[in-house]
């Protein structure tokens, strides 16, 4: 009587490519808003000035990578002001 052994083949996990194209969507302004973050202010500009225009550019960043649609770009920057407190209760 031949046996009959069942062979287990390992299952190949990897990332879908649009799951790393997610991933790459997300990093670029998110580490263009991190660099300019922390880079020093221009002579003349305060500080915060320079911090609320790293969160422009990364948002600018987000709205042409996409990694979400337009408007939830634009709800995640006005958060990201008001959360860092990059806005204040007077303007300029």
């Amino acid at each position: 009587m031949p046996s009959s052994k069942a062979t287990v083949q390992p299952i190949k996990v990897s990332t879908p490519a649009s799951t790393r194209n997610l991933v790459l969507k997300w990093l670029v302004p998110v580490g263009i808003g991190i660099v300019l973050y922390l880079m020093p202010s221009p002579a003349g500009l305060p500080a915060s000035a320079w911090h609320f225009f790293a969160l422009f550019a990364a948002t600018v960043a987000a709205l042409m990578t996409e990694p979400v649609p337009s408007p939830a770009v634009g709800f995640i920057g006005v958060s990201a002001g008001a959360s860092f407190i990059l806005v204040g209760k007077t303007p300029a």
